[in-house]
């Protein structure tokens, strides 16, 4: 099953990346969608499992950021969805920046499993711009500005996770957009960060592969 742990995660993120804003609106949608975050949760702790110290720090963030959702979902009491928020980012941001270390390994050889994890890194990269967008909008009301065919109220995860992969790809619809400097500065530093994530991983990928290649012609010669 290690084998395959960057698989579970890929799917994991694209159930919730995607597939979530279809079916929140329907019956035991709500449950439905805190279970697919929940399994996302646990692919991207299971992907860092006795890769790295920071293991155990990841756990607690994602039992944490659980209870919290958990205990909203009961009490709608707002303090949780800060909480849930604050420590959802923590958990997928440490997740990143594990997988992401390890891109650079100097002993990374290129697999399927390899190419599971560059894309479920760029998935980690829109999911946290989501969470960052979400948090600051609870803190700091009026921090995007929605454009006619979408309320204030309606300001959900989901909203910004559209809004996340826009920026993260520079496509820019234009239906939410930055309303104040810490916005812009958000949504600014995604941008670049996902035009270099690409650029600069594709490379390496490239460069790796064709010295895997290089090696394994030099022996059969």
């Amino acid at each position: 099953m290690r084998r395959f742990r960057f698989a579970y995660l890929l799917g994991a993120l694209a159930l919730v990346s995607f597939v979530r804003p279809f079916i929140e609106g329907l019956a035991l949608g709500s449950a439905t969608v805190d279970i697919l975050v929940f399994m996302s949760m646990l692919a991207g702790a299971y992907s860092v499992i006795n890769r790295d110290r920071r293991f155990t720090i990841i756990v607690i963030l994602g039992v944490v950021s659980a209870i919290a959702q958990i205990g909203f979902y009961f009490t709608d009491y707002p303090g949780l969805v800060i909480a849930f928020l604050i420590t959802a980012l923590l958990f997928y941001g440490l997740v990143t920046w594990v997988l992401l270390r390890t891109l650079f390994d100097d002993h990374m050889r290129i697999t399927r499993d390899t190419l599971y994890q560059a894309v479920s890194v760029y998935l980690l990269l829109g999911l946290v711009g989501a969470m960052a967008y979400a948090l600051l909008e609870v803190v700091n009301p009026g921090s995007f500005h929605f454009g006619d065919n979408t309320i204030a109220s309606d300001a959900r995860l989901d909203r910004f996770l559209g809004f996340s992969f826009t920026t993260l790809t520079t496509l820019g619809y234009g239906n939410i957009s930055p309303a104040t400097p810490k916005a812009d500065a958000l949504a600014t530093f995604q941008a670049v960060a996902g035009q270099i994530y690409i650029a600069v991983v594709i490379a390496r990928l490239v460069a790796i592969e064709i010295g895997q290649r290089s090696r394994s012609d030099s022996k059969h010669h």
